[in-house]
């Protein structure tokens, strides 16, 4: 398999050691991997031992496992760091870097004014990528804008340079809008199944045709999502269901989220604290509107499926918008 990595990484054979293995930093040496002809040397810290041992014997040429923290930094070129967030000043004081490292911090949260005084003369860039990284999907914000780094996040999937602070914040913010995406991965897959559907096939369905629509969201680039939206025929299943949310309030709902998630995230509030109260509407429900609980399983029938994916589609179309950003 043809190396996809840029000349610049196949020439210097870049060493990238990693202090704190997790979630985050096994995705990215997964992807690092993918390639099987790499020149890549990976360093992992002691920490999270199960992952690290895991890790070096899946990819044995690649990866190492270091006798401590410091011998990552001696031993790489690139020292990505990946502790909790309250765990970065311990960890990163005891750290002795040349002048010549890069430091990349994959801490939520956590800024340039903290990281400088820890890591003196040694340039410092912001990396948040997400775990399909792991697959070469993932996307990844880059702060400030590193060329290098941007090439080596853009092989991971898509890297986002971004400009500021500000931004940074901003559009970490939806990082936090994963778990809901899931969520509403689930409660289509659970009405599916209560309708009788099998298991296999309704939780394959669901996840196909939430990344179907997927495709045109990250296609839009510059353009935004409204032209998305404006394209569903009126009177149509795609038009009801956003018809259907929208007068229920659920984009002012999300929106109040998306605000709570920035201010904890910027530190002014904890938890949700920070969340807006949204007024109420009044829906009046004819005896036929009324939502009612599920009711038992029935037995296996078959279903419309195009009616299912109409419904889908309209009811997702307005969250993919806002999920999923993967877009350059």
């Amino acid at each position: 398999t043809q190396s996809t990595w840029g000349p610049s990484f196949i020439l210097e054979q870049m060493r990238l050691g990693f202090v704190g293995v997790g979630t985050i930093s096994s995705a990215i040496v997964k992807g690092v991997c993918l390639d099987p002809s790499t020149q890549h040397q990976i360093i992992l810290s002691p920490r999270n031992a199960d992952n690290s041992r895991s890790l070096a014997s899946s990819y044995p040429s690649v990866v190492r496992v270091a006798s401590s923290n410091q011998e990552v930094v001696d031993s790489s070129d690139w020292v990505f760091i990946a502790v909790l967030p309250p765990q970065i000043p311990e960890v990163v004081s005891q750290l002795r870097f040349r002048p010549d490292q890069l430091l990349i911090c994959l801490a939520a949260g956590i800024t340039h004014e903290t990281l400088s005084p820890l890591a003196p003369g040694i340039q410092i860039v912001r990396a948040v990528p997400l775990p399909p990284v792991a697959k070469r999907q993932g996307v990844t914000l880059v702060y400030p804008n590193h060329p290098q780094v941007v090439e080596f996040f853009d092989v991971l999937g898509t890297a986002v340079p971004v400009a500021s602070v500000a931004y940074l914040s901003k559009l970490q913010t939806l990082t936090g809008m994963m778990g809901c995406y899931y969520k509403m991965l689930d409660t289509f897959h659970e009405w599916l199944t209560q309708n009788g559907v099998e298991f296999e096939t309704a939780s394959k369905y669901t996840g196909a045709v939430m990344a179907s629509i997927a495709v045109d969201g990250k296609g839009a680039g510059g353009r935004g999502f409204k032209y998305l939206i404006n394209e569903q025929t009126p009177g149509g299943y795609n038009e009801q269901g956003i018809r259907e949310l929208t007068e229920f309030g659920v984009w002012e709902e999300m929106t109040a989220t998306l605000i709570s998630l920035n201010s904890r995230w910027e530190g002014r509030t904890a938890r949700s604290d920070g969340r807006p109260i949204v007024p109420k509407r009044q829906q009046v429900l004819t005896s036929s509107q009324t939502i009612t609980p599920p009711s038992p399983p029935a037995p296996k029938c078959p279903i419309n499926t195009s009616v299912v994916i109409a419904t889908f589609t309209g009811i997702a179309i307005g969250a993919a918008a806002v999920c999923l950003f993967k877009h350059k």
